[in-house]
């Protein structure tokens, strides 16, 4: 959740770190004409075990990591304060 007026956080670029790979995902709702998608970030873990980290590039250009996430599962962030 981001702050201000894009509560949202649409236009935040999230990166997962996990066995030796990246993966980049940005945060948008667009569709196609009056259309609109699920804003939530997924990320298909495959094997994996453990998230090495995760970033986020709030739309403020705030920068925030995250290092104790788990597994199979929905995460609420909220964008921290300066």
């Amino acid at each position: 959740m981001g702050k201000g007026r894009n509560r949202d956080a649409y236009g935040a670029l999230v990166t997962l770190e996990l066995e030796g790979r990246k993966i980049v995902r940005h945060c948008h709702a667009d569709g196609s004409y009056m259309s609109s998608s699920d804003a939530r970030v997924h990320f298909g873990l495959g094997a994996a075990t453990k998230i090495e980290r995760l970033t986020v590039r709030w739309p403020s250009g705030q920068l925030q990591t995250i290092t104790e996430l788990s597994l199979d599962r929905y995460t609420t962030l909220q964008e921290t304060t300066k």
